[in-house]
């Protein structure tokens, strides 16, 4: 199709005059092609869902891979414009939506994988559902100042990232909920706030509605850079923004549907979780629909985490081909696509993360995370150890570079990471990272990584920005690969 023949299609009726994005798709960086989004539900795909996936992806675009994302979300890349209406249809067909993926309303509420099979955990998934059902009936709701951000933690380890959500909420043993609220990753990021310390589950839905219809209310619409809920926070300040919101609260409390009750602590019958890190997300076609038949005969379920893993959840032992198993034991490094297909990416984070998986023995408990730009889509910005792309000028050439910053509570705590270094070129980034964490071994203190680095952040940064300027890097490190 001609530049004539896509605008029309984009302003076909069936899409009800709405912006794509709202339909969940993006232009690829690659000329005529496309990126379409869909939601799951709380993460989680039973395995015909996931073999319909598999074979959407196998007819419509067969070079790329299924991608899914850190809020739980599928992508198709490739796609032509003259087969989006049929990926839809096919994507609707395997109950699944797209609409509201991406664009200026609520996008896909996220819950941690682990709700209900976690220890001390509730299966809160209906409670997510009310208040997805709640928002979407609202009649501004796809039309709001910028996207917004919901996520649920099924306990107080708050696995889902609350304070980098526009809307969290974390769930107590007791039922009742904390709720944060304007946070964000964005450039800069910035933690959000404790709007409520004791929500009751029948307060759930009428908190959202609060919380949307003051993002409504409040977001600016004329500087799309500066208009998240947290920019209203921050044009307010806190205690004015608190007021307002408790204001909206109290109204919807007469107003609102009440939330259905919580399902307590209940694993459903599953005894068994096996977990798999996807590499850079991506999930061959032909790996989709043998994972599907593995948990169908298993009789059980996919539930997709924050940081391209999947949990299989089952009733009996998952029998994972041979090609499968390795997953089991990857790294925690979590890249975006970075600049290979997104049109703000500025850096390649997939190579980066590969060298990082191939060359760097990350220990369990750390995750590597890298954005290929400023959005932070990776969330590098709250990471253990984060990347952030840029491109920079060094020695008179233009050069991919990342921000290095690290110590982040990866969103389930307010510490944003520390920056350590502002532009480590890209083929030096996988040696930083060994001698950072190198440096963690070798002191041997026993404390946790992110308190080493809040600690040590003057002495690393100061140490760091010397082995750049001499070219000293790679060092003899305990967390290279020999």
């Amino acid at each position: 199709m001609n530049r004539e023949e896509r605008l029309s299609f984009f302003a076909d009726a069936s899409h009800d005059g709405q912006s794509p994005r709202l339909w969940g798709i993006y232009p690829q960086r690659q000329e005529g092609l496309y990126m379409q989004r869909a939601k799951t539900r709380s993460g989680r795909l039973s395995p015909a869902q996931l073999r319909a996936l598999a074979e959407i992806s196998r007819r419509f675009t067969p070079e790329y891979p299924l991608h899914l994302t850190t809020r739980q979300d599928i992508e198709f890349h490739g796609v032509r414009i003259e087969d989006i209406r049929a990926v839809q249809k096919k994507i609707k067909t395997a109950g699944l939506s797209c609409i509201g993926a991406c664009g200026d309303s609520v996008r896909n509420i996220t819950l941690c994988p682990g709700a209900g099979i976690c220890p001390e955990s509730g299966d809160i998934a209906p409670v997510a559902d009310a208040v997805r059902e709640a928002l979407e009936a609202l009649p501004f709701i796809q039309n709001l100042p910028r996207k917004f951000k919901i996520s649920f933690s099924a306990c107080e380890k708050a696995c889902a990232a609350p304070f980098v959500n526009d809307l969290a909420f974390v769930l107590h043993s007791d039922g009742t909920y904390s709720l944060l609220g304007a946070g964000s990753i964005g450039s800069p990021p910035r933690t959000g706030m404790v709007l409520s310390s004791r929500l009751l589950g029948i307060e759930v839905v009428a908190a959202a509605t609060a919380a949307a219809r003051l993002f409504y209310r409040l977001g600016d619409r004329k500087k799309r850079h500066a208009a998240r809920l947290r920019h209203a926070r921050e044009r307010l300040g806190d205690e004015a923004f608190l007021e307002q919101f408790h204001d909206e609260f109290r109204h919807a409390l007469k107003v609102s549907a009440i939330a259905r009750p919580i399902v307590l602590p209940d694993r459903n019958g599953f005894s068994q979780v096996t977990r798999l890190r996807i590499p850079h997300g991506d999930l061959l076609p032909d790996h989709a629909a043998k994972l599907a038949d593995a948990v169908e005969q298993a009789q059980g379920e996919f539930r997709i985490d924050l940081e391209h893993g999947v949990w299989l959840v089952t009733k009996r032992a998952v029998q994972l081909p041979v090609e499968l198993q390795r997953m089991e034991n990857l790294p925690s490094v979590i890249s975006c696509p970075g600049s290979s297909l997104c049109s703000r990416g500025m850096t390649g984070c997939r190579n980066i993360a590969q060298a990082v998986s191939e060359k760097v023995k990350v220990p369990e408990g750390i995750c590597v995370k890298i954005s290929g730009c400023p959005n932070n889509c990776s969330h590098a910005a709250v990471a253990d150890i984060g990347l952030i792309g840029r491109v920079k000028s060094l020695n008179g050439a233009r050069t991919e570079c990342y921000r290095l910053v690290a110590g982040g509570g990866s969103g389930r705590t307010a510490d944003l990471a520390v920056p350590l270094a502002p532009a480590v070129p890209n083929d030096r980034a996988a040696d930083a990272i060994a001698w950072l964490l190198g440096e963690y071994q070798a002191a041997g203190t026993g404390i946790s990584f992110g308190r080493y680095i809040r600690q040590e952040s003057d002495r690393l940064t100061e140490a760091l920005a010397n082995l750049l300027h001499s070219n000293n890097l790679p060092l003899r490190s305990p967390s290279v690969r020999r």
